[in-house]
């Protein structure tokens, strides 16, 4: 998936699957290593929220957004995702 300049992988397996149901999460970014994880046994609409979700994490990090607002990431990132996943589409590669 692109977002800006970079190409970053959005990745789903078994072991992914647990490793972020143990955790008691959903998903996982990684903006250094450029990597998505997302649990393959979510529905549609979550999957597409939570994907979305993780893109944001991503895109926080190309703007001037932690200088000015670092600490409030995740209540950014959490408020917009619902909203603007009913406009906002992903091809499904898988």
């Amino acid at each position: 998936m692109r977002i800006g300049p970079h190409d970053v992988a959005v990745l789903f397996s078994p072991q992914i699957d647990l490793e972020l149901a143990r955790d008691g999460c959903a998903a996982r970014s990684d903006t250094e290593r450029l990597t998505i994880e997302i649990r393959s046994d979510l529905s549609p609409s979550v999957r597409h929220e939570t994907l979305l979700h993780e893109v944001l994490h991503h895109v926080w990090n190309l703007t001037a957004l932690p200088e000015l607002l670092g600490e409030h990431e995740e209540v950014v990132v959490r408020s917009l995702a619902p909203i603007l996943s009913g406009v906002v589409q992903f091809v499904d590669r898988r």
